[in-house]
């Protein structure tokens, strides 16, 4: 019965981290696109599309989870973790009020640059995204949690450098 329980959790935190992968790297798309959307519909703004299209709430309950992760992982990353998630939440705040104030062609050229930013760092992306996936899956198979451990730091690697590069392209 426990080991039944423990893969259903593991499947719902699998399932939560493929999410958050997923959402990290669309983050920027997903806001441009946005910023496209309501440049044909002035009423809608970025944030409402946001939230109506990406479940706006749904970036808090992803941090949560891989705080979990980190706390039963790499402890001695969780204050990292804790300072890395809060910096993303403020900086893409301040990236939507940025677009909110662009004009059409602003918003263009910006959705150009990040187009060629997010294929230029998908291999990377993904390369990591299968190695955790692969991590979950051998901890959820047979309780070794020494690949998660291992991927752990790389996620937070990742996650620093996109705030760094999100804080360069809003200075």
């Amino acid at each position: 019965m426990q080991k039944r329980l423990n893969k259903i959790i593991i499947s719902a935190l699998l399932s939560a981290a493929l999410m958050i992968a997923a959402h990290a790297v669309l983050a920027h798309v997903n806001e441009s696109m946005a910023a496209s959307a309501s440049a044909h519909d002035p009423d809608q703004s970025v944030q409402a599309h946001h939230d109506k299209h990406h479940h706006g709430k749904l970036g808090l309950h992803k941090a949560a989870y891989m705080l979990l992760l980190s706390e039963k992982f790499t402890p001695n990353e969780l204050e990292d973790w804790k300072q890395a998630l809060q910096e993303h939440r403020q900086l893409k705040a301040q990236w939507k009020e940025k677009i909110e104030k662009m004009n059409e062609a602003e918003k263009q050229e910006m959705k150009k640059q990040m187009k060629k930013h997010w294929k230029e760092r998908s291999k990377a992306f993904k390369s990591l995204h299968k190695q955790f996936t692969k991590a979950i899956e051998t901890w959820m198979e047979n309780g070794s949690t020494a690949e998660v451990s291992k991927v752990m730091p790389e996620m937070l690697k990742m996650l620093k450098e996109h705030n760094q590069q999100l804080a360069k392209r809003l200075s």
